[in-house]
């Protein structure tokens, strides 16, 4: 329910705000106020009309409750001058109960030989993304597509996220969508294993269909064609080279599968495949990564980044952060 203030109202809105309760449902603070309104219980969004003869600024104050500390935070909002401005104090939503309760049912179900498998299924959900199309992205549709024979394996990284829906039950994410649990999860995969701490945006809507089909990267992809693929999801060629540092965790031979670090760059400036003394050396060496990886360092445009990430660790993580974070974003409808 909306209730309109007068603008003597509004300035006594600071005094009139009593400490919020807590609504997990809905995953926000809700305000109670005590100006008298037809809603007994007093949980409404405070709307203020006002023009520029009325009242040039309009103070509001948002909420935040600390449970333990019982502190109390203010957020000062201007309404315009030169127009009818509307503003709007809405509810806050309590992020950091949410995120702890992630966190604890990720900490107890996923170990580190686990990680690659939760990282991969974020691209294999994101990356059908296409800026032509606007279809596809983060939106869970991957569990209507894990019968593809490109997501061949993919189960093992959706799966456990089924069993943390179930336990975030009674907790204050049990109403965070599967598409946040999938962006969430390979975060939590980089975190684990040694990798940047990315903090994800919550809201994303889950699909309730498949995305259209062959729209994930063939492994069999030159340089310019992975570059053109990536361009149509919005990346430039950075980004393509930075999210590829994913790479480095599993079973791909670019370090020891279990730690996210900068090894896939420095193996790819080695190039095992082609370094081998002897031809079993190089056919062994060979089934390191992917092709896609290995037309990676043989394009000039990559191979600055790759030289820059293998050089820098903390470049990297800087920039595999800001890749992520835009990868669980793609195409994602949010609340």
């Amino acid at each position: 329910m909306i209730s309109v203030l007068s603008n003597v109202e509004c300035a006594r809105l600071k005094s009139l705000i009593l400490p919020p309760s807590h609504c997990f449902q809905r995953r926000c603070v809700s305000f109670r106020c005590r100006v008298p309104r037809s809603n007994k219980q007093g949980r409404v969004s405070h709307t203020c009309n006002v023009t520029n003869n009325q009242v040039r600024e309009i103070e509001t104050i948002r909420l935040v409750t600390n449970r333990r500390q019982g502190l109390l935070a203010g957020l000062l909002l201007l309404a315009g001058s030169h127009q009818l401005a509307r503003v709007e104090a809405f509810a806050i939503s309590n992020d950091d109960e949410i995120f702890a309760a992630l966190d604890a049912a990720f900490t107890k179900m996923i170990p580190k030989n686990k990680a690659a498998a939760l990282l991969r299924l974020v691209f294999h959900d994101a990356g059908t993304y296409s800026q032509i199309s606007n279809l596809g992205g983060a939106n869970a549709s991957i569990q209507f597509e894990l019968d593809r024979p490109e997501n061949q394996g993919v189960n093992r990284g959706y799966r456990p996220l089924e069993k943390i829906k179930a336990m975030l039950k009674g907790t204050a994410a049990e109403n965070v969508s599967m598409a946040d649990l999938i962006a969430f999860g390979g975060a939590f995969a980089v975190r684990l294993t040694g990798g940047p701490a990315i903090r994800v945006k919550l809201g994303r809507q889950d699909a309730t269909s498949p995305d259209p089909t062959d729209c994930l990267p063939a492994e069999t992809l030159n340089a310019d064609e992975l570059k053109a693929h990536f361009a149509n999801m919005g990346f430039s060629t950075q980004e393509l080279v930075a999210i590829s540092g994913a790479h480095t965790l599993g079973g791909k031979g670019f370090g020891d599968g279990q730690t996210f670090d900068n090894a896939y760059y420095t193996i790819l400036l080695s190039k095992p495949w082609l370094a081998g003394k002897s031809k079993e050396d190089r056919e062994m060496a060979m089934m390191i990564g992917l092709s896609s990886d290995k037309v990676l360092p043989e394009d000039e445009e990559c191979l600055k980044w790759i030289k820059v990430y293998a050089s820098d660790k903390k470049v990297f993580y800087q920039d595999f952060e800001k890749a992520y974070l835009k990868l669980s974003s793609l195409g994602a409808k949010f609340i």
